[in-house]
């Protein structure tokens, strides 16, 4: 029998999937993962299967729910020995200590409880070996994380004034400070009240400012009450949100599968699929990747979570969008964890290092731009020669010369695409000889070239 961890489930960037209410807390990178005890001779461990393979070199991820560990070394798409243990399992968390003549790589052992994988789970001990950065604040993450116990919390409910029976519930009297005089008693209702003497003198400054620290506190709890029950419409949000994302992701499907089926979404059907996802971008990010929480692997992060929220964006903005227009999306889902333009081009530029289905461009004249791999400049060009080569019948002769040319609005309206990146292809379908530019003083106009041979210089 060995120590045995449950496997993790990752986005196409190489993030773990989280769970609807789960948030992360603490990363690091060069850790090692080691299973058992050196002193026991016990030290097989890791996915069942694989407990013979070697856990290094690592990306350790506490969240409030979990211990994650993601492997670097894996096949891109694929999850390799990506692993993770849930935080209810820990029996104890604690650094090895160091000794005078052994090795000065720091270490946190974890006691788990055994049989919570499978029947072959014995539990045991499991080491993480820091190789790298200084692993104490990602040790204190891990004990807080412990402490707070967030996979058992529930919102509290909401205060009430009225006991189970439906009567309201007597005031509970006001305890005052020693030192301090009492506060008048309140007068019946529709009876005025009356002044008392102990509203002057100090005594009536003292008590006065009794009542406005009174009435501060009720202010504050109120407060508070009103942010837990914040709080707890967010997590029924984002569970209905999950929830509606499944609903629209079916009737997708289902129209995919079968267009021809008289049970298919008809154009009010699409026209609320469009307005759910629409809403579902509204939503935002659950856990947005900060600094604090991703520290030296802070731009690779974001990189990698930008690249998964940005393909259903793109979808609907055809497939290509200007960067300033990314970073006001992005900065807006992000919620109030807003980065700066240096550390989204940043992240931009690690996509073709990190392998991941996007692209950051940068146009002749400087317009800079994101866009899907399976956006060819081709296929752009293709649709620019269809569209400007199209037949034209007798009733439209009248039309026939501006039917033939194409400015860079037209060209924004066919493509879904925003007028700047329109000029853009427009000048270079011009370069590759599809089109020819005339300059004129209204704006400028693209005809066909009629001469292919003449290649723009």
């Amino acid at each position: 029998m060995s120590l045995l961890v449950e496997g993790v489930a990752l986005t196409p960037s190489g993030r773990p999937v989280l769970a609807p209410e789960e948030l992360e807390l603490r990363m690091i990178e060069r850790v090692d993962v080691e299973f058992g005890d050196k002193r026991a001779g016990n030290m097989r461990g890791g996915l069942q299967g694989r407990e013979a393979d070697k856990y290094v070199a690592g990306v350790a991820l506490v969240t409030s729910h979990r211990l994650i560990w993601l492997d670097q070394a894996r096949t891109p798409g694929t999850e390799g020995l990506s692993c993770s243990v849930h935080l209810s399992r820990v029996i104890e968390a604690a650094p090895v200590p160091l000794k005078m003549f052994g090795s000065r790589t720091r270490r946190l052992r974890l006691a788990l409880r055994r049989g919570i994988v499978g029947p072959n789970d014995a539990g045991g001990a499991l080491v993480l070996a820091f190789r790298g950065e200084n692993p104490d604040a990602f040790t204190a993450a891990v004990a807080d994380a412990l402490a707070k116990k967030t996979w058992l919390a529930e919102p509290p409910p909401p205060p009430s004034t009225t006991t189970d029976a439906g009567r309201p519930t007597r005031p509970f009297a006001t305890r005052v400070p020693p030192g301090q005089p009492p506060p008048p008693p309140t007068a019946p209702a529709g009876r005025p009240t009356r002044p008392f003497a102990i509203s002057a003198g100090v005594g009536g400054v003292l008590h006065r400012q009794h009542q406005e620290h009174k009435q501060r506190q009720e202010t504050l709890g109120g407060a508070f009450t009103d942010m837990n029950a914040l709080m707890a419409k967010a997590k029924e949000m984002v569970t209905l949100a999950e929830h509606l994302a499944g609903s629209v992701a079916n009737r997708r499907q289902s129209k995919t599968t079968d267009p021809g089926d008289a049970s298919s979404p008809s154009d009010a059907s699409d026209a609320e699929t469009t307005e759910m996802d629409a809403m579902m971008l509204s939503m935002g990010i659950a856990s947005p990747v900060t600094r604090e929480t991703a520290g030296a692997l802070y731009h690779q992060q974001l990189a990698r979570q930008l690249a998964d929220w940005l393909p259903q964006v793109l979808a609907k903005r055809g497939g290509i969008l200007a960067l300033p227009d990314v970073f006001c999306l992005f900065n807006r889902a992000r919620g109030s964890e807003l980065i700066s333009p240096e550390d989204l081009l940043k992240a931009c530029q690690l996509w073709r290092r990190l392998g991941v289905p996007l692209q950051y461009r940068r146009f002749d004249s400087g317009v800079q731009v994101v866009q899907s791999l399976d956006r060819s400049d081709d296929e752009v060009c293709a649709t620019l020669t269809e569209m400007i080569n199209r037949p034209i019948s007798r009733e439209d002769d009248d039309e026939r010369d501006t039917m033939r040319r194409m400015d860079a609005y037209s060209a924004s309206v066919a493509l879904g695409i925003p007028p700047t990146i329109a000029s853009e292809y427009l000048l270079m379908a011009e370069r590759h000889g599809i089109l020819c530019r005339d300059d004129g003083p209204e704006a400028t106009y693209f005809y066909p070239n009629f001469f292919p041979e003449c290649e723009a210089t």
